[in-house]
Parts: structure tokens; sequence; C-alpha cells
């Protein structure tokens, strides 16, 4: 006889993941490259480029300490209750859950968020309990 294992509740602590740092930092990065090419091919004024590099700066700043300030213990229940930094919240819709990331949006008063976790964002086994439970939610 088999055994069934379901799980109705994940607890995991998350902390940055460097590879979504990264990415993200990459992300911006080639945009910047392309505002300083088209300065050097001549398609756009300078005051244009510096301007849009100035708000692509303060852009990825924000990101960053958004993803930055989203660590911390989580819980997570399979109705899409969570407890995370020490409120309650609730799980809106799983947008993406692939072996790399997930990333879900969760809702707490008028307050809407969206969380990515990332496989190195927290131990092996919380991410795939985290992903088992995403499959089992259907949220």
């Amino acid at each position: 006889m088999l055994l069934t294992i379901t799980a109705s509740f994940v607890n995991l602590r998350l902390h940055p993941s460097q590879k979504i740092l990264a990415a993200l930092s990459t992300l911006y990065l080639g945009v910047a490259i392309a505002l300083f090419a088209s300065l050097f091919m001549s398609w756009l004024p300078q005051i244009v480029v510096i301007f849009l590099l100035e708000c692509l700066w303060i852009e990825w700043l924000e990101r960053y300490q958004h993803y930055c300030h989203q660590q911390g213990n989580l819980s997570i229940t399979v109705s899409g209750a969570v407890n995370w930094q020490q409120q309650k919240w609730q799980i809106n819709k799983i947008k993406v859950v692939t072996r790399w990331f997930i990333l879900f949006r969760m809702q707490h008063a008028q307050e809407v968020s969206w969380v990515c976790v990332s496989h190195d964002a927290c131990k092996d086994e919380e991410y795939r309990a985290l992903a088992m439970l995403c499959h089992m939610a259907r949220l």
C-alpha cells in the first residue's frame, strides 16, 4: 500500500534571491545600454537620454528595495491564507509555478503585493513543499 502525502500548509524563511537580483540588474543594465546606444546613434537627444537614464535608475532602486524587503517567515495554508511579516494576507492568484521561481499575488486589506519566491530564496525542501502546495491549491 502506497502512502499519499498531502500538505495543508507550508512554513518557509525567505531571503533575497541572488539570482533574481542579478536578473533584475541585468535587465535594467540592458535598457541603459540601449539608451546609450541611441545617444551615440543620434536617435534621441542627449537631454532625453539623461532624463530616461535618471528615471531608469530611480525605478531600478525602487524595484531592488521592494524585492529586498520581501523576506522573513512565510506561512501559507492550502486555502490561500498567508501569515507574512506579522500580517494576515490572502493569495488571490498564483501566476507562475516553475522549477526556478513561483510568482503569486497576495492581498491584505487594500494593499496588493506580488511575491516572487525563487528556489535559492529558501531551502530546497521548503521550495518543493511550496510548489506542491501551489499545484494542490489551484488558486
